[in-house]
């Protein structure tokens, strides 16, 4: 099988023989390095969520303290642009934020689509249940379709 790649809505999805991989750049390199997917805490995740939340409330506190000195026009315009840029700041970071983990091919249980989304059922590092829906394109759910197929067969 070759590798292949595909983007997401987050990040990459690169297909192997060995494992579906799920990456923030799509470079094999970096597939290659990605560990299995197990639910430990990620301080990382943590720490960008806070700094996320910190951000919005931030901006909200400083508008507060603004507000007598302007009219509510203003203090929407503000809160509206404040969104804009929180918009356009995730869709320019949307494969930043991605996760980074791989799904081997032998711990894979199942992939079902519907209409707009794929659903990604695994076994993950810790031998627990999980599951993914993304939205995932017609030719890589075809791959990883066939070839879960072609595990279960063997």
């Amino acid at each position: 099988m070759d590798r292949r790649h595909f983007e997401l809505d987050r990040g990459y999805l690169n297909v192997d023989e060995d494992a579906l991989y799920f990456t923030r750049s799509g470079n094999w390199q970096e597939a290659l390095g990605t560990k299995e997917h197990s639910g430990r805490f990620s301080p990382r995740r943590a720490i960008n969520s806070l700094f996320g939340i910190l951000l919005v409330f931030s901006r909200a506190f400083f508008d507060v303290l603004h507000m007598p000195t302007r009219g509510p026009e203003g203090f929407l315009l503000s809160f509206g642009l404040a969104g804009l840029g929180l918009l356009v700041l995730y869709h320019a970071l949307r494969h930043d934020l991605a996760p980074n983990f791989r799904i081997p091919w032998s711990k894979l249980i199942s992939i079902e689509q519907t209409e707009k989304t794929a659903a990604l059922r695994w076994l993950d590092g810790d031998g627990r249940e999980r599951e993914r829906t993304m939205r995932m394109p017609a030719e890589a759910f075809g791959i990883v379709h066939a070839m879960l197929r072609s595990r279960a067969g063997s």
